[in-house]
């Protein structure tokens, strides 16, 4: 009985671990994006695409985010790609670039 419940308390942990990794990884990459923030680009890109909110363009130019895509780790490319769905446009562009690259 006890021994039972040692497992299921071990899986849970597990399961909290691998989401706060998941979560790291993700705060992670939009610090990345967000250090690449040009505001007046962002407001040129929703011009391009005026059927979603400006809230959801960083403003982040291509070039850095294929740099951004070449320099994160295999880990943590793998994790970005598995969760979805992204919020930002800029974020839906990185994936692109991490599985154009596989």
């Amino acid at each position: 009985m006890i021994c039972s419940l040692v497992i299921q308390y071990l899986k849970k942990f597990q399961k909290l671990v691998k989401r706060k990794k998941l979560i790291d990884i993700m705060d992670k990459i939009l610090k990345l994006l967000k250090e690449k923030q040009d505001n007046s680009y962002g407001d040129f890109i929703h011009k391009l695409t005026p059927t979603l909110s400006r809230e959801y363009f960083l403003g982040v130019r291509v070039p850095d985010i294929r740099k951004i895509a070449a320099n994160l780790s295999e880990i943590d490319k793998q994790q970005f790609i598995n969760e979805l769905p992204h919020k930002y446009y800029e974020e839906n562009m990185l994936h692109g670039f991490i599985l154009q690259k596989e």
